[in-house]
Formats: C-alpha cells, sequence, structure tokens
C-alpha cells in the first residue's frame, strides 16, 4: 500500500521515536587511487573525486576496530562550512571550492548500481528538505519510471537547520532509498552548491550513465518523451541540451535576488545558458564541469553558472530542444504529450498531469 503524502508526513513527524537510526556517515572519503571503476569502501569511483580540490574533503573513515562514534569527524547531518549570507553570495569573488562542502552525508552509492553502465539516464531532483509532498507527489507519479532497470531516480537535499527535519531525511531515505543529501545549509543562496553537489555525486557513483538530467521538485517531467530524446542524442559528446537563454544580462539592482557585482561577472552579456528547472547533460561533460566548477567564481544564479559560465569555460555546447519548455503551461493532454518538462507544478497537479499524459481517449494533431 502506498503511503499518502499526509501520512508520511505524520510518520516522520514522530521520528525521532522510532527505531529509525540516523545513518552513520562517518566513512565517506576513502578513496583508490585510479579511475579503474571500482568503488571505495563508501561506492565512489577510484579517483574521481578530487583529492585536494577542495580544502572541505570528507573526513577520513576511522580506523579498523574503533567504532564510527569514536570518529574525529563532525556529527552526521552537520555542516562543518559556515553558511553564505545573502549578501556574500551576491557580491565578493570567492571560489567555489572555498565555500562548498564536497562528499555526501547520504551518498546512496546503490541508486546507482554498476557505476550507471546498464543504465540510459539518471534523473537527479533537486529538493528542500521539507518538501515531502512534492518528492511524494514524483514518486507517485512519473517517478514511477524509477521501476525500470535502465532508469534511476533521486533527490538531491542539503541539511536543514531543524534537526528533527534531517531526522526525518533519515527515516525517508530508510523507506525509499532514493535520496542524496549533501553537506551544506540547504539555503536559496546555496542552490549553486547544490548543483555542484549533483554532479560531484554523478562523477563520483554514477561515472558510466549515458546522460544526467537535472531537475527541480516543482516540475512534471514526461519521461516516455525524454527517452525518445536520448535517442536522438545517443550520438552526442560534451553536450547539454535544454530551453537556450541567449544574450541575458546580468541584474545589477542590488534589491534583486538575481543580483550579480562586477566583482563576481563583469562581462555585460552572460554566455548563453540552459535554464534551470530541467537539462540533459552528456556522461563525458559531468567530470570536466565539476572540477572546474571547483575553481571558478562563485556565482548564485545556478543556470547561468553551470550551464554558461562553467559549460563555456571547458567547451561543452548548449543545445536548445523545443520540448523543454521548463515555464507552466495550459494543462491539456495534447500540451502534456508534446512537453519534456513542465515547471512551477503544485505536488497535487502532478496527479492531473499524470493524468492527462496517459488519457488515450484524445487524439492530438
Amino acid at each position: 500500500m502506498d503511503i499518502t503524502p499526509s501520512r508520511f508526513a505524520s510518520s516522520v513527524a514522530e521520528s525521532s521515536n522510532s527505531s529509525i537510526r540516523l545513518l552513520n556517515h562517518s566513512d565517506l572519503s576513502a578513496k583508490q587511487s585510479t579511475r579503474s571503476g571500482t568503488r571505495s569502501s563508501d561506492g565512489r569511483v577510484g579517483g574521481h573525486a578530487s583529492e585536494g580540490a577542495s580544502p572541505a574533503a570528507a573526513p577520513s573513515s576511522p580506523k579498523s576496530g574503533a567504532s564510527s562514534s569514536s570518529s574525529s569527524s563532525a556529527p552526521a547531518n552537520k555542516p562543518k562550512r559556515r553558511a553564505l549570507s545573502s549578501k556574500s553570495a551576491a557580491v565578493g569573488t570567492n571560489l567555489v571550492k572555498d565555500v562548498y562542502e564536497a562528499g555526501h552525508l547520504i551518498p546512496n552509492a546503490d541508486l546507482c548500481p554498476d557505476l550507471g553502465e546498464n543504465l540510459k539516464i539518471v534523473i537527479l531532483v533537486t529538493s528542500a528538505p521539507n518538501h515531502t509532498d512534492a518528492r511524494m507527489a514524483i514518486r507517485q507519479t512519473w517517478g514511477h519510471f524509477h521501476r525500470r532497470r535502465d532508469i534511476r531516480i533521486g533527490f538531491v537535499v542539503a541539511v536543514s537547520s531543524h534537526p528533527l527535519v534531517n531526522e526525518a531525511i533519515s527515516a525517508e531515505q530508510h523507506v525509499y532509498g532514493d535520496l542524496i543529501q549533501a553537506r551544506f545549509l540547504d539555503l536559496y543562496d546555496h542552490l549553486t552548491l547544490k548543483t555542484v553537489s549533483m554532479f560531484e555525486w554523478v562523477d563520483s557513483y554514477c561515472p558510466r550513465v549515458p546522460f544526467m538530467l537535472k531537475t527541480d521538485d516543482d516540475m512534471f517531467i514526461n519521461v516516455p518523451l525524454l527517452l525518445s530524446q536520448l535517442e536522438k542524442q545517443r550520438h552526442a559528446k560534451r553536450s547539454m541540451f535544454g530551453r537556450l537563454a541567449r544574450k541575458w544580462k546580468p541584474e545589477r539592482n542590488a534589491q534583486s535576488k538575481y543580483f550579480v557585482d562586477k566583482t563576481q561577472f563583469k562581462a555585460a552579456v552572460y554566455p548563453n545558458f540552459l535554464t534551470g528547472p530541467a537539462y540533459l547533460v552528456t556522461q563525458d561533460s559531468v567530470h570536466d564541469m565539476y572540477q572546474q566548477a571547483l575553481n571558478m567564481t562563485f556565482l548564485r544564479v545556478e543556470d547561468v553558472f553551470m550551464t554558461g559560465v562553467v559549460a563555456e569555460s571547458v567547451g561543452v555546447q548548449r543545445v536548445h530542444v523545443n520540448e523543454f519548455v521548463n515555464r507552466r503551461i495550459a494543462f491539456n493532454v495534447c500540451n502534456v504529450r508534446k512537453t519534456i518538462s513542465v515547471h512551477m507544478v503544485k505536488f497535487y497537479e502532478q496527479f492531473v498531469l499524470w493524468e492527462k499524459l496517459h488519457d488515450t481517449r484524445i487524439r492530438c494533431k
């Protein structure tokens, strides 16, 4: 029997008294020295996580025979780095590696079996820790495609400032097994860090998957149409696909949440970029983009940063695909059938769109 969002939220509220223990995250940084395709003790691919690329590398695993509780690592669900303030996120020349907390509190390596070798795609959904209803709605609609052996779907969250919410995340992971938790605080100004964390996860745990889709928890994804797009792009190299934004100018109004100071980006026009609600990335782009992102000036406008500034700097082309709409549309059957990505979808509307997608009574031109 499926657990409804309301019933799951109720069970999560009692998680502090449950027998579900918090996951042990003290051994997340064991690595091997080569990119041999084998996993270290935490499931990472040897050598994929850059040694010394970030001073915030995960703590080493405890010595043999010592309990994890005696390790000197930080407690689970507690970031070591201070959160960026809105001002410091919008002004200044912080490198990403100086503010990014590398590694994952919940790495969930099992989400990507065999390093992704037998998958067609991994779909990673950015989500806030308290967006339980949104994740439940996706699981019960287009997230059902996770049951296919060639598709994996995971939710990427960071750390809540509320301990009970973090306990709820661990409980949810115990039930569904589809969460990945980054090491920094989950804030709007950290959206760029969350996307970097997503690329790090694919680079570390799923490096052989042909494609990654980055999307958000207020998106409806037409997975059958997405799979058709994968077939069209199966020979693509060093490419990203989505809704292309051309010749956008930085917002210089300090009162805007999209404000970018000239100390962070001085050019008058952004590189062409893909809008952030959903975009597709080829496997051969992920590693270089992740490594390059660490060494670039932080921008809180995550789609401009990752798909524009970073992608252009490593020679990854951005390709416009009409079916990536990335905005809200009229909820009619024909619109839904011809659209890969619909934005600004409330959790209860996922069920409406799911039903429209499977309505066989209407013929579309």
